[in-house]
C-alpha cells in the first residue's frame, strides 16, 4: 500500500518565560514515514511543516486520530531507478459528485492498536463494505465506514 504512512509524534515539554503567555507549552515534532510496512524498519522520514487535527482529538485521541499534514519537503513519487512501479504513491480521493453503490467495498489499512496500550508493529489491511452514514453517540471506535461524498476508487 504505497499511500499508507506511519506518523511519529514526539512531544517535548517546556516552560515559557514571558508573563503574558500560558505557563507551560508543548513542542510537537511530527515525522512522516511513507510506504512503511513495519515500524521497526521505517526508512527515511520527512518532517512536518504544519498540521491540522480535529479538536475532539484532545479529548479522545483513539476515536479522532486523523489529521492533515503538510510536509517540509515534497515526497518523490517517481519510480526508483531500474523499476517501473512507484514505492510511494498518492491516495486516490473520490469526486464530490460520485456516490457509492450498494455493497461497494473499500480497503482499510493502518498500524492500529493491538490492545489498549500497544501499537502494532506491522501494517494491517482489509476490506469493508461502505455503509450509509449513521450517527451513534456510543460508537467510540467507528464501527461504520461512512462516505457522504462518493466512492473510494480511482483510475490509474
Amino acid at each position: 500500500m504505497p499511500w499508507v504512512a506511519y506518523i511519529e509524534v514526539k512531544k517535548d515539554y517546556g516552560l515559557l518565560l514571558p508573563t503574558d503567555t500560558c505557563p507551560t507549552c508543548v513542542s510537537v515534532k511530527i515525522i512522516v514515514y511513507p510506504a512503511v510496512f513495519s515500524i521497526s524498519n521505517k526508512g527515511k522520514g520527512v518532517q512536518a511543516a504544519r498540521y491540522l487535527y480535529p479538536p475532539q482529538y484532545l479529548i479522545d485521541p483513539n476515536a479522532y486520530d486523523i489529521a492533515m499534514v503538510k510536509l517540509k519537503t515534497p515526497l518523490d513519487l517517481r519510480p526508483t531507478i531500474g523499476s517501473t512501479h512507484r514505492q510511494i504513491n498518492s491516495i486516490c480521493l473520490p469526486h464530490s459528485d460520485v456516490y457509492h453503490v450498494w455493497l461497494e467495498y473499500a480497503i482499510i489499512a493502518g498500524f492500529g492498536m493491538t490492545s489498549d496500550n500497544h501499537l502494532g508493529n506491522r501494517l494491517k489491511f482489509g476490506w469493508t463494505v461502505i455503509q450509509d452514514p449513521t450517527y451513534d453517540a456510543n460508537d467510540r471506535n467507528g464501527s461504520y465506514i461512512t462516505s457522504t461524498t462518493g466512492s473510494i476508487g480511482c483510475g490509474m
